[in-house]
């Protein structure tokens, strides 16, 4: 593994948001203004409130986003599931999204630090 590429940027670990259960940790450290990798391609997916199944409403309520539409935003495929959904939130954030799905560093991080984004930016 010679290639930064083949090391993860960002790790699961027991968050430190307490009562958050688990977060994304920075495996390296990063430079305010870079990217960090959180998505995977087509990770992402919008289904209509109205449109789910009974069986179904636990887990767009848990791992979903309402957004405020009559629709929830939520990963492309439940088996596979890009580390991005377990971020959590926080109103002094280290990581922004755009309306692409891009993160990047809005400050310098250490590598160790758990990362957060502002949900209510999303």
């Amino acid at each position: 593994m010679n290639n930064e590429l083949d090391i993860p940027q960002v790790v699961i670990k027991p968050s430190t948001i307490k009562d958050a259960g688990v977060g994304i940790f920075a495996n390296k450290s990063f430079k305010k203004g870079d990217k960090v990798h959180i998505w995977g391609k087509r990770d992402i997916r919008s289904k209509k409130i109205k449109d789910i199944k009974r069986g179904e409403k636990f887990w767009f309520e848990r791992f979903c986003v309402e957004d405020g539409k009559g629709s929830y935003t939520c990963p492309g495929d439940w088996k596979r599931m890009s580390i991005g959904w377990y971020i959590n939130d926080s109103r002094t954030p280290n990581l922004v999204q755009d309306v692409w799905g891009n993160t990047t560093a809005v400050r310098n991080i250490k590598r160790g630090e758990e990362l957060t984004i502002d949900y209510s930016l999303l």
